[in-house]
């Protein structure tokens, strides 16, 4: 059977719609994310693991795998990223025109304007 997700309605489907074959290069596939996840996983993990030992941290056990670790990447570099935003005024310009009955929504080439002078010369 054939599934990406994990609720009961979706795998009693699943169970429902069962293959008469297997699709070789799907098993393969899922074999390969296997090993890797479990070479990966289990070699860093005991690599971090260590080194906080090593560190004279004390014993923790630490884990990261192959979408475990990328995904904490991206989610230190979001944090990075709020945490450093200035804040800034700005406007912006919406705006509909009426012409022979019809309406027409207008949008300005900037999707944002620094100062209340330029707005107002967008609208004159």
């Amino acid at each position: 059977m054939k599934f990406s997700t994990m609720t009961e309605k979706e795998l009693r489907f699943a169970f429902r719609k069962l293959d008469s074959k297997l699709e070789i290069p799907l098993v393969d596939a899922g074999k390969c994310r296997h090993e890797l996840d479990w070479l990966y996983g289990i070699n860093l993990s005991r690599l971090l693991t260590e080194s906080a030992l090593r560190q004279g941290r004390g014993y923790a056990t630490l884990s990261t795998g192959r979408v475990q670790g990328p995904t904490l990447g991206f989610v230190v570099e979001r944090e990075e990223e709020i945490s450093c935003f200035v804040p800034f005024t700005s406007w912006t310009i919406d705006a509909t025109i009426a012409h022979n009955g019809k309406t027409y929504r207008w949008e300005y080439e900037k999707d944002q304007v620094d100062s209340p002078a330029e707005a107002e010369g967008v609208r004159d």
